[in-house]
């Protein structure tokens, strides 16, 4: 299971090639966040779009979601971020 890197200089395996993307995805979603303010974050264009500091938490939490499970793992999340958060965890 290996594949080429962008550059084409040596052999990668999986893991590391998704390693690689999501520290890139990260990168640029940092990138996009720097030096917006509270209120750009919590903006919205109409009441039915999300802002674009939901959309950012959204994406960590399906990325939280994802590594949880590629890790057989409890999602930071549910082990603690939601008590800092000040929110409850939804329970089936």
């Amino acid at each position: 299971h290996f594949a080429k890197d962008t550059q084409g200089e040596k052999n990668v395996t999986l893991v590391e090639f998704i390693q690689k993307c999501l520290d890139q995805n990260n990168r640029s979603l940092v990138r996009c966040l720097e030096g917006l303010t509270p209120e750009e974050l919590s903006w919205r264009p109409n009441p039915n779009c999300m802002s674009i500091g939901f959309i950012a938490w959204h994406y960590d939490r399906i990325l939280d979601m994802w590594m949880a499970r590629c890790r057989d793992a409890p999602q930071l999340w549910e082990e603690s971020w939601a008590d800092k958060m000040g929110r409850r965890l939804l329970r089936p």
